[in-house]
């Protein structure tokens, strides 16, 4: 009967954090941000100039083909208009990632206050070379506590994953998933490093999942020993004790719909793409653009080291031979940040 309560207290719990965070994301009046105001002025070639610096000489040559009936200087003007707009609809497509990966963030902390989730009781039980982790039928608390997480959020989770301190995998859910890895031993992972190095939340980049063979980014928070102090995860001995890492295995295809819902693009000329911290393609919008490459990376666009940076705002780059503009825009996590990039091909 104590699990069944401790389980009804957990569920009350992230429901209030989830209204948390509704009525954060609704009444928060700086949702936009700073549109293009850190752009960078040092890119030397002409066609990496920031758009807001352009001069009529290296203009794209939409803007430099014009006909007659219309000025250069009224034609630019309304150019400018139309990059504040992209500017614009960018920043609220990326708050919207940016609140996907909040909630998953809060969800994970608040679970990992519940003591049961915290306790690794079965740590003896653990078999590494048939089910690399306990058996289905051990720690139910656990089992049941993130079965209900998955059934509840399956937009922001697809697994959710216990670890040990030295890495060895505890158990994850779905368990087919979990007799499904390749590997009992997580520790090279980055989320894993940066966790127990930090203890703090971390954002991770795309791996190959070791369960699915899948791409797949973590989104992990570790787990302490003792509950919390004064502000504070600490033992008697005022330090910290980590006692695992509980991790979580991201839902891409949230990310999928947001590119292909909030946008109206040319699917022929542009695209939205959602990338890592390492430049590589975690999500992007449907487009021809992109069917037409081979690309699975942008980590030598300019645009995409500038939002690395946590600068956003407009240029244009030359990619694979294509003149384009590209807005940019970065997407900050805990502890990592991904980036935004829209892309349009210009006609030349």
């Amino acid at each position: 009967m104590n699990e069944y309560q401790n389980l009804n207290s957990f569920r009350f719990g992230i429901i209030a954090v989830t209204i948390v965070i509704l009525i954060l994301t609704f009444s928060n009046p700086n949702v936009y941000g700073q549109l293009g105001s850190n752009t960078s002025n040092s890119l030397d070639k002409p066609n990496n100039i920031p758009i807001s610096n352009q001069t009529d000489s290296n203009l794209p040559s939409e803007i430099s083909d014009i006909s007659n009936k219309q000025s250069k200087k009224q034609f630019k003007q309304s150019y400018d208009n139309s990059i504040q707009e992209r500017a614009l609809l960018l920043d609220l497509i990326g708050v919207k990632i940016e609140n996907v990966i909040d909630k998953s963030e809060a969800i994970l902390e608040t679970t990992s206050f519940v003591p049961q989730i915290r306790n690794m009781s079965f740590i003896n039980q653990i078999d590494q070379e048939k089910l690399n982790g306990i058996p289905e039928g051990l720690d139910l608390a656990k089992r049941d506590m993130v079965r209900y997480l998955l059934s509840q959020y399956p937009e922001n989770f697809v697994s959710i994953l216990f670890q040990l301190p030295n890495g060895d995998v505890y158990l994850l859910e779905p368990f087919s998933r979990q007799i499904n890895l390749t590997t009992h031993n997580l520790s090279f992972r980055d989320y894993y490093k940066n966790v127990t190095n930090s203890h703090k939340p971390f954002l991770g980049n795309v791996i190959i999942s070791a369960s699915s063979g899948q791409k797949q980014a973590q989104l992990a928070v570790p787990l302490f020993e003792n509950v919390k102090v004064n502000g504070s995860f600490k033992n008697s001995s005022n330090s910290f004790q980590l006692a695992g890492i509980l991790s979580s295995g991201l839902n891409f295809n949230t990310f999928d719909k947001l590119l292909n819902t909030k946008a109206n693009l040319d699917k022929s000329k542009e695209v939205m793409v959602l990338t890592d911290g390492n430049g590589t393609i975690i999500s992007s919008s449907k487009s021809n653009l992109m069917n037409s490459s081979n690309r699975t990376s942008f980590d030598d666009l300019i645009a995409f080291k500038l939002a690395l940076e946590g600068r956003n705002g407009t240029l244009t780059e030359d990619i694979d031979g294509i003149d384009a503009l590209v807005s940019y825009r970065p997407i900050q996590g805990p502890s990592n940040s991904w980036t935004l990039l829209w892309i349009k091909q210009l006609i030349s």
